[in-house]
């Protein structure tokens, strides 16, 4: 066993990046007084790195090159990312707060270069305690290069000068991987100082990081990170629990999918919800870890939910709305939930991390161009970038990180993403009013209802008719169950006959939802049949020009319609002047139902029957009119009838698969 002590001299080894031990390091400045805080960075970074402390929480990365571009032009830039889930950084944020000097103790190495090791999930901090997960990763670490011997050295000779100088306790924070040798070599009075050439300040820069550029640079999920960042601001008594936040993030992430996809077959019911985490935890016990990571939430809720859902979730896992350059601020003081859905729907949803949104004409032209200008100015100094490559100031250069932590590969997993809003804007331009027809698949389902539901509906009429009688030679339609029971003591089976009515259904009108005003449902038209096997229809609907998911192709979503089986040619019963004493559009789809139907059953699927005056107009033509309650139906079912998809033209079938799921 290594203790994290060596005379006054406290260390908390930390995988950089790492939310665990940000959390480990906090605790310790907060629950003693130290005279000095030591950290594993060279002091040519001092004040770069302390500028982009104090813009914390947007998240900034310290960018250097250790030679000028014209004696290196090919050289790779070194970075240090400024986070709050990083454990040197919280030292440094705590340190300047409460006026605590800060030692930059590590060497000016040229060309240094770490690496990022395979260790344990640091969550076992929380069970282990932070000296057992150290001794316990010792092993794990591997062979020991030569640049890491000369930072060892040079970190234990720092460490015995702040010795010299503090008499109090003292605070190291380095990586990991450092403390058991820089340990021995104070231990052995074998550290030597490193006579390297300090980075020019000219040549370090700190910028501040893309919103695309935030998963690559953080170390755990965006959101996580930023639901920590207003714990430590609050006044909050209790630990972190990482736990409770990945709760928060499906639930917020459902709230959103409610909100933004209303119609869409993706239901985040309770079962499912339990139901993905239980796959994301089968997924993080596969890799050894205990809390899962961004990745495993998102396969988990495309597979059990649906790609809708992952999308949402994907984007405000990766929400950190303080490097957006519209969201930077403080948050609501409704709280990190509700904030995070405001900014959410504020700046377009899935398009949250474009930095090009689209424009508002509310805003007045001064403030319009002040505020362009500003997120002008924010763009082109921010940077972009992924673990090892970058985009600045336009040119792609080689990145390598100074504080790696765990090593990490990137997984492939297939979505599809909503239409850019320029692209929506294009389909609208191009799209032809004069040309509109169905999506094929769905009529087969709506037509299958429309059978169903007429079988369903004639067997309900005939329960009145059905005759039950001893069993003789035939069983007819069955056993009659309960007849036979009543007779059990005479040992007699009865049987039933239920005879078929005469007549077919000729109409069907399902009502999802009223609109007596058409707010929402103001789309309504006519559609005649393709072929024989297709019903006419008529319809009331949301309007599908605000929905457009691809070229020449839109959703909308019915609020009530009326299928006429066989089809017919019929007027626009929206235009139709005989239906003008309609109180409703649900109720001129009944009335034209009643006129318009070829056989004596129509049948009424909605919430309510319809009012006594429509059953006297069924009577009067010799309709038998049927209502069946619509909670009678499967809500799944019903979701899957009222989705319908126009498209552009005929054409458009060609690829419509492509954009319709």
């Amino acid at each position: 066993m290594i203790p994290l002590s060596w005379g006054n001299i406290h260390c908390v080894p930390v995988i950089h990046g790492r939310l665990a031990f940000a959390i480990e390091v906090r605790k310790h400045l907060l629950s003693r007084s130290f005279a000095a805080v030591a950290v594993e960075l060279p002091a040519s970074l001092k004040q770069g790195f302390e500028a982009a402390i104090t813009q914390l929480p947007q998240v900034s990365v310290v960018v250097y090159r250790e030679q000028p571009a014209f004696l290196e032009p090919e050289a790779p830039w070194s970075y240090v990312p400024v986070q709050p889930a990083d454990g040197i950084v919280e030292a440094v944020r705590i340190a300047q707060r409460e006026r605590i000097p800060v030692a930059y103790v590590d060497a000016e190495l040229e060309a240094f270069h770490d690496r990022g090791r395979s260790l344990p999930d640091p969550h076992m901090i929380r069970s282990l305690g932070l000296e057992a997960y150290h001794n316990a990763c010792l092993p794990l670490i591997g062979a020991v290069s030569e640049s890491d011997v000369v930072r060892e050295q040079h970190m234990a000779a720092k460490l015995r000068e702040l010795q010299r100088v503090f008499e109090e306790d003292i605070l190291f924070v380095c990586g990991l991987a450092h403390w058991a040798r820089v340990r021995e070599h104070l231990d052995a009075d074998s550290g030597s100082l490193y006579d390297g050439h300090p980075i020019p300040p000219e040549l370090v820069e700190v910028r501040p990081a893309h919103p695309r550029s935030i998963p690559h640079l953080l170390g755990e999920i965006p959101y996580l990170v930023g639901r920590y960042e207003q714990h430590r601001a609050g006044f909050e008594l209790e630990d972190f629990e990482p736990i409770v936040p990945l709760k928060e993030l499906l639930l917020t992430t459902r709230r959103i999918h409610e909100r933004d996809d209303a119609g869409s077959l993706e239901r985040a019911e309770p079962q499912r919800l339990r139901v993905l985490l239980d796959y994301a935890r089968k997924l993080t016990v596969s890799k050894s870890a205990l809390v899962p990571d961004g990745y495993d939430l998102i396969v988990a809720a495309k597979g059990t939910i649906g790609n809708d859902f992952a999308l949402h979730l994907l984007t405000v896992a990766n929400l950190y709305p303080h490097n957006s350059p519209d969201a930077r601020g403080s948050q609501a003081d409704d709280g990190w939930a509700h904030w995070i859905e405001d900014v959410y729907q504020e700046h377009g949803g899935a398009d949250l991390f474009d930095l090009d949104p689209e424009p508002s004409s509310e805003e007045s032209s001064d403030s319009a161009e002040q505020g362009s200008a500003e997120r002008d100015d924010w763009i082109a100094s921010a940077i972009r970038m992924t673990a090892d490559r970058g985009l600045l100031d336009g040119a792609e250069v080689g990145l390598r990180n100074r504080l790696p932590g765990t090593l990490f590969s990137m997984g492939k997993l297939q979505l599809e993403r909503r239409p850019h809003w320029d692209q929506r804007k294009a389909f609208e331009e191009q799209w032809n009013e004069s040309m509109q027809c169905s999506w094929p698949p769905e009529d087969i389902v709506i037509e299958n209802f429309r059978d169903y539901v007429g079988k369903r509906a004639l067997s309900l009429v005939s329960i009145g008719s059905t005759r039950s009688e001893p069993f003789q030679t035939s069983f007819l339609d069955g056993i009659d169950i309960r007849s036979t029971l009543r007779d059990v003591v005479e040992r007699r089976i009865h049987v039933k006959e239920e005879p078929r009515m005469p007549g077919a259904v000729g109409a069907l009108v399902i009502i999802f939802e009223e609109d007596d005003f058409g707010e929402k449902f103001p789309w309504r038209t006519t559609w005649m049949a393709e072929h024989d096997n297709e019903s006419t229809l008529s319809f009331y609907a949301t309007d599908y020009r605000e929905n457009l998911i691809g070229p020449g192709i839109a959703r909308a979503h019915y609020g009530g319609c009326l299928l006429l089986y066989p089809p017919i040619g019929i007027p626009d019963v929206w235009n139709d002047m005989r239906f003008e004493r309609a109180r409703t559009p649900s109720e001129r789809l009944l009335l034209s139902a009643l006129y318009w139907s070829q056989d004596r059953y129509v049948v009424h699927v909605a919430k309510r029957p319809p009012r006594p005056e429509v059953q006297e107009e069924a009577t009067r033509r010799g309709k038998h009119l049927i209502h069946l309650p619509l909670s009678t139906f499967g809500r799944t079912t019903l979701e899957r009838i009222r989705r319908v998809h126009v498209l552009n033209g005929q054409h458009v079938r060609t690829w419509a698969h492509r954009f319709i799921r």
